[in-house]
């Protein structure tokens, strides 16, 4: 029987309980809509009228001199060549995803890592590198994957590439697919980035890219390159409701206990 004030007011303590955590999930996806909102709020217009509307935003970034030359004089018998920059990679129909070509070998050494792999004697690829970027909000966060490939060729190379991540059982939860390289001028080294946004409250995901180069250049046959790294993002949201949870009920269950403390005569009527 409902007779004692204490487990009368259990009910009340319950529903404002309840309100709180409601109140909770709520900030947290209105947290999560506006980074939704500015990512979307940032794509570069001048692919706006060509892109699909199911696809990821592109822009490329190119480090090094973007101004215009003059025409180059011819070089005379003993004149010594002179080195170019490489050309800006050309834009590619996707969204969340950068292209950057490395100003000098300096730099492109370093964004090759310390163990490139050859393909073919054709590219010069690195790993796969996995940023994660968290979130509290219920989508999780985002992870940036990066991918840097090298010509070694005196040919121009045009291949493609596709990103995406997988959690600990395989599955599939985001992915960026048909990322052309255009262009890969002889000595360039270019590296391309993709945000794949709001993968989830998984902990452990793993980021995959695989090259599809040309089937043969100068003569030489290729195939597709695969690369892997393991990425470990905490899922804070999940954490915050079991915690909440967790409060909510010691506190309906230490409840009872400071009532009759604070009015002995309530436990010694239940006791009877």
């Amino acid at each position: 029987m409902l007779t004692s004030p204490a487990v009368r007011r259990l009910p009340i303590v319950a529903l404002i309980a309840l309100l709180a955590m409601t109140g909770m999930v709520g900030v947290a996806l209105g947290a999560a809509a506006p980074s939704a909102v500015a990512r979307s709020a940032t794509a570069p217009s001048a692919t706006s009228a060509t892109d699909d509307p199911r696809g990821v935003d592109l822009s490329v970034t190119v480090l090094g001199p973007t101004g215009s030359s003059s025409p180059a004089a011819p070089a005379g018998p003993g004149a010594t060549p002179r080195a170019t920059a490489p050309q800006p990679a050309k834009p590619a129909s996707v969204r969340g995803v950068t292209q950057t070509t490395a100003a000098g070998s300096a730099a492109g050494t370093h964004a090759l890592g310390i163990d490139p792999t050859a393909v073919g004697g054709v590219l010069y690829v690195s790993g796969v590198t996995a940023l994660p970027k968290p979130d509290f909000g219920p989508g999780g966060g985002d992870i940036v994957l990066a991918f840097t490939l090298k010509n070694v060729t005196t040919t121009p190379v045009t291949s493609s590439l596709k990103f995406w991540i997988t959690n600990a059982v395989g599955m599939q939860l985001a992915a960026v697919d048909a990322v052309e390289v255009a262009d890969l001028s002889p000595g360039e080294t270019r590296t391309v980035t993709a945000t794949l946004p709001d993968v989830g409250q998984w902990t452990l995901f793993t980021g995959h890219v695989t090259l599809t180069p040309p089937t043969e250049v100068l003569g030489t046959a290729l195939g597709p390159v695969s690369r892997e790294s393991l990425v470990v993002i905490p899922p804070y949201f999940l954490l915050l409701v079991f915690t909440a949870a967790g409060a909510l009920t010691l506190g309906l269950r230490k409840l009872p206990v400071v009532r009759r403390a604070r009015n002995p005569a309530i436990g010694e009527g239940m006791a009877s």
